[in-house]
């Protein structure tokens, strides 16, 4: 993983992960939050660094490839990986819930207006969690993979999956 410049000149090698590095995202402090996994399913873990590329924390308990990660609106971090779960920390990196529910690699999370948290999964469910990662419900309308949703504004979610027509929930999570 390296830093950049806004010109493309390499300010720093960000050391650490021992396998792929799947993705990375700026929080608002200005950190960075990376994940790894890969071919030689040895490093299932997320890095945050300080914006000078130094190394703050790992977070480990991911059990296969960290998949994603996003910041949530008051800080604490989610992410979700191939092992089935979701994991919350706070903003330090510390380990706070695990989110079970789904039975196959979590493809996406995302934080819905009111705080609650929706996820989707190769299971063909979406699960909806209340902020603290409490399950709500588990969304069971689709046959196949679900591989996005974003939350409509107005309570309602919409749901896409690989092949088929969008899905359109209400705010309960039951299909309309």
């Amino acid at each position: 993983l390296r830093l950049w410049d806004s010109e493309g000149h390499a300010i720093t090698k960000l050391t650490g992960h021992t396998d792929k590095v799947w993705g990375a995202i700026e929080l608002s402090d200005g950190r960075l939050l990376s994940w790894a996994g890969g071919f030689r399913n040895i490093d299932y873990t997320l890095r945050l660094w300080d914006s000078e590329g130094h190394a703050i924390a790992t977070l480990t308990g991911h059990t296969n490839d960290v998949n994603g990660a996003i910041e949530l609106g008051d800080g604490r971090l989610l992410s979700w990986s191939r092992d089935a779960t979701l994991r919350l920390w706070d903003s330090e990196g510390h380990a706070i819930s695990v989110l079970t529910g789904h039975t196959s690699r979590v493809a996406g999370a995302i934080e819905l207006r009111d705080g609650r948290i929706l996820s989707w999964s190769g299971d063909a469910t979406l699960c909806l969690w209340d902020s603290d990662g409490t399950p709500i419900a588990t969304l069971t309308e689709h046959t196949a993979s679900v591989n996005g949703a974003i939350d409509w504004g107005d309570g309602r979610l919409l749901s896409r999956r690989e092949d088929k027509p969008l899905r359109l929930w209400d705010r309960e999570g039951h299909a309309i």
